[in-house]
């Protein structure tokens, strides 16, 4: 562990703001940032639906008087289609180079 001032070196890479850590990933692994923004903008969005910690999924269904369980049984297979639609997006954009825009 590194430390600089004071800090370690977590502390130090905790305040880099997401954007600048998924460019420095994209780089280093030879992915446009563009595909990189869009493999954790699906990952975000597919998950909001089945993440049971999701405040906004849980008040729902305390709206609705829908158990997580039984939303689960339901969802399942739709999150598989949209997870293997994602995994195909993000190859079709890494295979004609998405980006720069």
């Amino acid at each position: 562990m590194f430390h600089h001032h004071g800090r370690s070196w977590r502390s130090v890479r905790e305040n880099v703001p997401v954007r600048d850590l998924k460019e420095i990933h994209s780089d280093l692994i030879g992915m446009a940032r563009q595909t990189a923004i869009l493999a954790f903008n699906f990952g975000d969005g597919f998950c909001n639906w089945v993440i049971p910690t999701s405040s906004a999924l849980m008040a729902v269904f305390g709206i609705v008087n829908v158990p997580f369980d039984r939303w689960m049984r339901y969802s399942w297979r739709v999150f598989m289609w949209w997870v293997a639609l994602g995994c195909v997006l993000v190859a079709a954009a890494q295979a004609i180079h998405l980006g720069p825009f």
